[in-house]
């Protein structure tokens, strides 16, 4: 990263910027000939130049410095890089600069020693604590959560007080975790649950149409978890009903079905030999089976009642 260097440093020892110098013959034996030549400094991106800095000067080993003119430091902001290059070396950068408005070098003007001590100048933990409440309460987290009312207690009203108890507002002593908490809560659950032996239904809490379809099925109930004892009279009646009305015997109903079947076979018979005879259902009245027959006894023409 770049040196910082004061804007306009007075001091020609802090406007040095150093240099590794190899040799070209191999990039790695130290070059150790190069006193009193020119680098050159790029401003600002600028070509290079060697106006505004001035020749190296040997350290040993390789490594040498040149001094920056101070007007070449004159302006903050200012970037410079440096860079030297001869027959005998290979082209080198050197130190880049960035030009600044404080004293890098001095710990005060980077403000580690100045800033202001006044207490009155800084936020008290009461300021902090009313800043915070105020931007809950414009977000409206204040009830989310809350400081303890006093020991280990929770703020009435609070977010946490209302997921516990009934209370207006919300008293977090009315709950008590023997009995309220969700564990005993679902240990009484479990209990009730394997001693269950009926659940009351209110008339009309289970319909079909209330059911999705397909949702009672062979598969779905457990090998003999209904039986005839388990129903009802009028549960069971209900079934046989919705059994036999079902269109299931060429459109007509098992219960129509059943009806005719009875009239023509074991039912009374009226108009026998005359071309229409209608047989009657199993109370000796009721037309189920109308049938009009030729000479021949084939039946022509059927109408069912």
């Amino acid at each position: 990263m770049p040196r910082l260097m004061l804007a306009n440093q007075p001091s020609n020892v802090k406007r040095r910027v150093y240099f590794d110098l190899r040799s070209a013959a191999d990039g790695l034996t130290p070059a150790t000939q190069e006193a009193g030549g020119q680098p050159q400094i790029s401003l600002n991106g600028a070509a290079w130049t060697s106006e505004g800095i001035g020749t190296l000067v040997a350290i040993g080993h390789g490594r040498y410095y040149a001094e920056l003119d101070q007007a070449t430091v004159a302006q903050a902001g200012h970037v410079i890089q440096t860079r030297f290059h001869s027959a005998m070396t290979v082209d080198t950068p050197g130190d880049t600069v960035q030009v600044v408005a404080f004293d890098p070098d001095d710990p005060q003007a980077l403000g580690l020693a100045r800033l202001d001590a006044a207490l009155s100048s800084r936020a008290s933990p009461l300021d902090a604590e009313a800043a915070c409440l105020a931007a809950l309460i414009l977000l409206g987290l204040d009830h989310l959560l809350a400081a303890p009312v006093s020991g280990s207690d929770v703020a009435d009203d609070s977010l946490a007080a209302r997921l516990v108890s009934r209370t207006a507002p919300a008293d977090w002593d009315s709950f008590d975790p023997a009995t309220d908490s969700l564990e005993a809560l679902r240990d009484r659950g479990d209990a009730a649950w394997r001693t269950a032996q009926s659940v009351a239904v209110a008339p009309g809490g289970i319909t079909w149409e209330s059911l999705a379809p397909q949702a009672i099925t062979a598969q779905a109930l457990a090998p003999e978890c209904i039986t005839a004892e388990t129903l009802a009279a009028a549960a069971a009646e209900k079934i046989a009903d919705a059994l036999l009305e079902r269109p299931a015997i060429d459109g007509k109903s098992v219960r129509a079905a059943l009806q005719i079947v009875a009239a023509t076979t074991a039912g009374r018979v009226t108009g026998a030999q005359t071309g229409t005879e209608v047989f009657r259902g199993l109370d000796g009245s009721t037309p189920r089976v109308t049938v009009v027959v030729d000479a021949a006894g084939n039946r022509t023409d059927v109408t069912y009642s």
